[in-house]
């Protein structure tokens, strides 16, 4: 959430902007796995992917008395949009023992198109001496976004009986990604406009380092760290898109054993990203997320 206010050509004028942008999405996964041998096991599953994107943009022109003597009265501008959908992907995976100190795995993410609905408004308001009428238009419509396709590596070491360390990488495949928006209104694309948006997103790397320790036979305290670079070039610095963010990542986190075939996993991060700078501003982008999980073996 931002907002802003400063002041016009004439220092007795103002101009006031906010943008409010929301995004978040929830990834549930039903998998299951079997024991080949002792050294190697398979697994499948699949992520259910629900996103939601909400988005308010306003601008706003405040004339003082001696501009609006001169016929500039003031203008307003403002955007909405909030959509919500999700879509199925596919894993894969494995787990090598080839110690009994190491395991190696690996993870396969097929990705997926995630068709999210919604509703969004536009109008303006005072422009017409720009030749823009004051218009207002509201419209459902569709966004079909590219989830990436990923897949992961990693290894852990059982230091001691209690103690565990663990590293990895995982690779998200960007460079495909598209969007296309279309709205339904007919009147729409008077002020909404269909469009289909390539970006100019790049494959990323992402890696990671963490522990665990084994409080006891049921309880287990987990901490790590991860990078997670940002997914497209920061040329163009925008205040809502944040996908132009390098993040860096601390989290903890807990496993309970209920039972032999039964438990639960929680795991609290925090990002911080490098600050941006564009016209003497600068941006920054902060996330906190929370994961659960249970598990059952069969």
């Amino acid at each position: 959430e931002w907002s802003d206010e400063v002041a016009g050509a004439n220092p007795l004028d103002t101009i006031k902007a906010s943008i409010d942008k929301k995004y978040s999405y929830l990834v549930s996964n039903i998998s299951l796995a079997r024991a080949l041998n002792e050294k190697f096991s398979l697994g499948a599953g699949l992520n259910y992917i629900y996103m939601n994107d909400a988005t308010k943009i306003s601008k706003a022109f405040a004339s003082s008395p001696a501009t609006a003597g001169l016929g500039y009265t003031g203008y307003s501008i403002s955007l909405e949009h909030e959509s919500s959908g999700g879509a199925l992907e596919a894993t894969a995976g494995f787990l090598y023992k080839p110690l009994e100190k190491l395991s190696i795995g690996g993870v396969f993410r097929s990705g997926t198109e995630i068709t999210l609905k919604g509703t969004a408004k536009h109008a303006r308001k005072g422009l017409t001496g720009a030749g823009l009428p004051d218009a207002s238009v509201e419209s459902k419509y569709e966004e079909k976004y590219n989830y990436p396709m990923t897949y992961g590596l990693g290894a852990a070491y059982q230091l001691t009986e209690k103690f565990l360390i663990s590293a990895g990488f995982d690779a998200n495949l960007y460079s495909n990604r598209k969007t296309n928006v279309s709205y339904t209104d007919p009147a729409a694309p008077f002020l909404l406009d269909n469009e289909t948006s390539k970006g100019h997103w790049k494959d990323v790397y992402q890696y990671r380092i963490g522990a665990e320790y084994a409080v006891s036979d049921k309880l287990d305290l987990r901490g790590g760290f991860y990078t997670d670079p940002a997914i497209i070039d920061t040329d163009n610095i925008t205040l809502i898109n944040t996908d132009q963010y390098s993040l860096n990542a601390f989290s903890m986190g807990l496993g309970y054993k209920i039972s032999d075939s039964l438990n639960l996993d929680a795991n609290v991060s925090y990002a911080f990203s490098k600050k941006l700078s564009k016209d003497d501003r600068d941006y920054d982008y902060p996330v906190v997320s929370l994961r659960t999980g249970v598990g059952y073996s069969f």
